[in-house]
């Protein structure tokens, strides 16, 4: 029986270390650091049964700093309206676009989203354009980015031509991306100023509260009052209403009669 062997001694490789960023694949990186190469866009509005779907566009400097900036959704109304002077402030550039209930209508929400998000990138680009111009990458909050061609379009109608940014959509990009957090933030903020003017002209819908949201207030206040001019005709919960007369001054007070309960 022949003597075992001795394995031979492993040596030991050396690991080299890997960039940060690998040839080709810096497209799918997600940014940590800023400045006026980059932009995020968010929307605020999209799933609404009133009002405008409104979305922004920010570009921040490299040395941003600004405790508590966070998805929008996350943030307390207080919150986000200290956030949203701040966010102005520091930004290099920064752009608001709403598109209305009644282009929503002739377009459908996407389409006008969308719309609305090439109209923000061209307004922050315009803001930009004294610095250097265009952004080069646009982080876009979700699971789509803006066509191509609507965004040159719009972008062709406030700066000076040049290269159409490549853009990138990031899923949950609010909480992970600053620019689009703070997009975020203007974008609410904007829209629930807004809803809060739509309240005074149409008290009888309760927009200061659920901000033209499908609340059972709400969804109850158009069965019974029927679509107002700030409303989506073509969403679920108002179209099946269209048509609905209003109450006249005299059914509004019999109506209040009949459900005032009684005195004890």
């Amino acid at each position: 029986m022949s003597p075992r062997t001795a394995a031979p001694a492993k040596t030991k490789r050396s690991r080299r270390a890997l960039p940060a960023a690998l040839p080709g694949l810096e497209e799918f990186v997600l940014p940590t650091r800023f400045g006026p190469d980059i932009a995020g866009i968010d929307e605020a509005g999209r799933g609404s049964l009133a009002g405008p779907v409104v979305a922004a566009c920010v570009v921040l400097p490299e040395d941003f700093r600004l405790d508590g900036l966070d998805d929008s959704k996350q943030l307390e109304p207080e919150a986000r309206e200290r956030l949203y002077p701040e966010i102005k402030a520091q930004a290099l550039a920064w752009g608001i676009a709403a598109s209305s209930p009644a282009r929503i209508d002739e377009i459908n929400i996407l389409e006008a989203t969308f719309e609305a998000m090439a109209k923000a990138c061209a307004k922050a680009a315009r803001r930009l354009a004294p610095e250097g111009g265009l952004p080069k990458r646009v982080f876009v909050d979700g699971s789509k980015t803006i066509p191509s061609a609507l965004l040159a379009r719009e972008l062709a109608r406030r700066v000076p031509a040049g290269p159409v940014p490549s853009q990138r959509a990031v899923v949950r990009g609010d909480s992970l991306v600053a620019a689009i957090s703070a997009a975020s933030v203007l974008a609410k903020v904007w829209r629930d100023r807004f809803m809060d003017r739509l309240a005074r002209s149409f008290p009888c819908y309760g927009f200061a509260e659920h901000k033209g949201y499908g609340t059972m207030r709400h969804l109850a206040s158009i069965g019974y009052y029927g679509p107002c001019p700030a409303h989506r005709l073509t969403f679920q919960g108002v179209r099946e209403y269209v048509g609905v007369r209003p109450p006249t001054p005299e059914e509004e007070e019999a109506r209040c009669i009949e459900f005032t309960l009684p005195e004890r």
